[in-house]
């Protein structure tokens, strides 16, 4: 995953092997619960890829509406050989109303979490692997 400032806005792009969904949580506790997600999932049936945003409630991943809230500039991805690939951007605030969540991405420090599973039933199912920073970060700069 790759998180950078293009154009005054976050850009993320994850990139990585999947049959199902590739997802980015950014967590200003460390724990999962309260957390804003951006999740790039396939069909691998026709190779379609997409973008959603998401809220972590609890232990469980709810897709936000609209489903790409505070998602711009999405390349519309794409899936060969098993890689999934996709690119978007995020304003330095994204406000989640339905939770009373307000995630601005320039001030707060995150934690970063990373996620990979299958989709069962056009739902994203429990992650099969999973990676978090050890630490905050200071700013989403990293590579």
């Amino acid at each position: 995953m790759k998180a950078f400032i293009q154009g005054g806005k976050w850009r993320f792009q994850l990139v990585g092997k999947t049959d199902g969904y590739l997802s980015v949580g950014l967590s200003d506790d460390g724990r999962m619960g309260d957390d804003l997600t951006s999740t790039c999932i396939v069909n691998p049936n026709t190779g379609d890829v997409d973008v959603l945003s998401g809220f972590n409630n609890g232990y469980s991943n709810e897709v936000l509406a609209p489903s790409k809230l505070g998602i711009e500039d999405f390349d519309g991805g794409s899936y060969e050989d098993g890689i999934l690939e996709c690119s978007f951007r995020r304003p330095n605030v994204v406000e989640v109303a339905k939770f009373g969540q307000t995630f601005n991405l320039e001030r707060t420090k995150f934690h970063v979490f990373l996620a990979e599973g299958a989709m069962r039933g056009g739902a994203m199912a429990k992650h099969r692997a999973k990676a978090k920073s050890a630490q905050p970060q200071v700013r989403l700069v990293f590579n």
